[in-house]
Formats: C-alpha cells, sequence, structure tokens
C-alpha cells in the first residue's frame, strides 16, 4: 500500500511541475534607459537578440517608442512582483513602434490562456478621450503580420457630462476580440500612478464549419478580463466577459479556404503616427502567460507542499533513480530501499 501510495504521489509532483512551466515570463530585465528593440529600420523585422522583442515591420517600425525603465511594479502576493525592470511607453515622445514577443508555439482548438501583467498609467497633458487598443495577442509570428486579436483598450475621462469630476477613477478598460468587434467596457475604474494587476483570459475556440462562409456568425473564442483579482483562485465573475459570434476568432478559416492563425505572441501596440497613440503613458511589468490560473498568480497548491518534501537524486541504485521522501529512500517503481 506504501509503495502504490509513493507512486501516485510521485506521478501527481510530475504533472505539477509540467503544469508550472509558463508559456511566456517578461519582467524586463535589462539596462534601464535602453529600447526595448535597438537599432530600428522602418519597414523592417527588427529583432533584439538581447531582450527577445521585435517590432511589427510597417511604415512606424523605424519610430522608437517602448524604453525600459528601473521603476519596479509590485502588487503582493503576485509572481511578478517586484522582479525586473519595467516598459515605459509613451506616445507623446516618439509615436509609431509596435512590439511582439512570440511564443514558442501556437495555440489553438480549444485551448485556454491567461495573460497576467502588472500596469501603472502615468498623468499626460491632455486626456485622450476615445478608447484605443494598447495591447493584444499576435496571431500570426511573422513581423510583416498584423493580426491580432484579445485587444485590450484604455481611455480617459476626467469628468462627467454634466461636469463632475472622476478624479481618482479617471481611467476605463474595454476590450475586443478583433477589428470587427465592438469593444466591451467595465465599470472598474482607474486612477493614475497606482500599479494594477490585470489578469486576461483568452479561450481560443474551435473550427466551426469547414469554410469561411460556414463559420460566419457562429465565432465562439471568449475572453475575460480581472482587476486586481483574489490571487488564490480565479474569480467567479470577471470584470470584462467579452464574446462576439461575428467577430473573428484568432483561428479562423480564410476565404481561399486554408487555416490560419493561433495565438502566438504578446503584443504591445504603438500605432502608426496619426492614426493611434490615444492613451496615457504607462509603465508595465511582470508578464506571465501560462494555462491555468495558478500557474500565472503563483499560487501554491497542496501538491507543491509534497513537492517540496521530495528531493531528487542524480544517483543511481541497480539501474534506477533513487527518491528521497519523509526521510525514505525509494526507486522510482516504488520499491522501498532502507
Amino acid at each position: 500500500m506504501k509503495k502504490i501510495f509513493f507512486f501516485a504521489v510521485l506521478l501527481a509532483v510530475a504533472g505539477t511541475l509540467s503544469a508550472r512551466d509558463l508559456i511566456l515570463e517578461e519582467y524586463f530585465e535589462y539596462d534601464a534607459g535602453r529600447q526595448l528593440v535597438q537599432d530600428t529600420i522602418t519597414k523592417s523585422d527588427n529583432f533584439d537578440p538581447v531582450t527577445g522583442w521585435s517590432t511589427v515591420a510597417n511604415s512606424g517600425s523605424g519610430k522608437v517608442a517602448f524604453y525600459i525603465s528601473d521603476s519596479i511594479l509590485t502588487y503582493e502576493g503576485y509572481a511578478g512582483s517586484g522582479i525586473g525592470n519595467s516598459v515605459y511607453f509613451n506616445p507623446g515622445k516618439v509615436g509609431g513602434q509596435s512590439v511582439f514577443k512570440n511564443f514558442d508555439h501556437g495555440i489553438k482548438n480549444d485551448s485556454t490562456i491567461y495573460v497576467a501583467f502588472l500596469i501603472k498609467f502615468l498623468k499626460d497633458t491632455q486626456d485622450y478621450v476615445s478608447p484605443d487598443y494598447f495591447m493584444g495577442i499576435k496571431i500570426e509570428p511573422a513581423a510583416t503580420s498584423t493580426n491580432y486579436t484579445g485587444r485590450l483598450y484604455a481611455m480617459v475621462e476626467s469628468e462627467g457630462e454634466g461636469g463632475e469630476s472622476y478624479a481618482g477613477e479617471e481611467i476605463t478598460l474595454l476590450m475586443s476580440k478583433a477589428s470587427t468587434s465592438s469593444p466591451t467596457g467595465t465599470q472598474t475604474y482607474f486612477t493614475f500612478g497606482k500599479t494594477y494587476l490585470l489578469v486576461y483570459k483568452y479561450y481560443i475556440g474551435k473550427l466551426n464549419g469547414k469554410s469561411a462562409a460556414e463559420e460566419a456568425g457562429m465565432y465562439d473564442d471568449e475572453m475575460w478580463l480581472y482587476v486586481n483579482p483574489d490571487l488564490k483562485e480565479e474569480p467567479k465573475e470577471a470584470d470584462i466577459h467579452s464574446v462576439d459570434p461575428n467577430g473573428k476568432d484568432g483561428y479562423r478559416w480564410t476565404e481561399s479556404g486554408k487555416e490560419m492563425g493561433s495565438l502566438r505572441g504578446f503584443y504591445l501596440r504603438g500605432g502608426e503616427p496619426g492614426k493611434a497613440n490615444r492613451i496615457n503613458p504607462y509603465l508595465m511589468g511582470g508578464v506571465r502567460i501560462g494555462y491555468s490560473w495558478e500557474d500565472v498568480m503563483g499560487v501554491q497548491t497542496g501538491l507543491d507542499a509534497v513537492k517540496e518534501k521530495v528531493v531528487t537524486s542524480k544517483q543511481l541504485h541497480d539501474g534506477q533513480l533513487i527518491v528521497t521522501h519523509n526521510g525514505q529512500e525509494y526507486s522510482v517503481l516504488g520499491t522501498q530501499l532502507k
């Protein structure tokens, strides 16, 4: 019985270790003051080998707007809190550059990912009262591709129609699946100079049909946004929930009958000069992207506690790996040695 129990625990621990693998971690641990992507050229795929970030190859890719800041963002209990530096974006400086960092692999077909990060909006000389999206998920890896899903918007209102002040709650967030979807808003407001934890959940659905014509009106991607949530477990209700069967999915059929897309990378939008940048400056840090709430939050589970008591040795005994558990030595097969 002891052998069976330990073998089960060992399998559970192995599963836990596998689940802890994140899709992407970014703490901007680079020299403060450097450009996120250096040596940029207009309309080029500018890849920075130090940071791993690239610019979208458009007419604004030679314009630099993203810098590394030594401002450290913190949120108590969050696994990405207080690590590294942050990225600073100020469209009022030099607008135009959009950047992305690809995942190691594409994610498609009935899968869910969680994107968690810290953000602090900063006061500007003007308020941007029209919503504009500032981040999203890139659905193709090439720098020449401009297909994005899961768009997160921000807008600023300093006062209401009747002149009432919105001081302390000026910033509103919205989200949409794609350019074919209208942004969905929230009644959760933000203030300048305060750090917020945002957790953004994206479900990439199935191919509903065998062509773009059959799939039209049946797109099933869904999005949720949680603002300063309880870290221990995913809230039952999101601050924003967005679903639009008419808005194109991140993985779908094209008019030519080919499958296209998937969730491929984390995207920060600068936009082309004069066409975007209607967003206040911000600092962002502690980016963690994974397949579960526990992974991105860094929440310790019961299995984690078991894992801490298990020490794996590289020594071999009769050709088998030895594991020490609570002072006892076992082979991987569960045979007690002493």
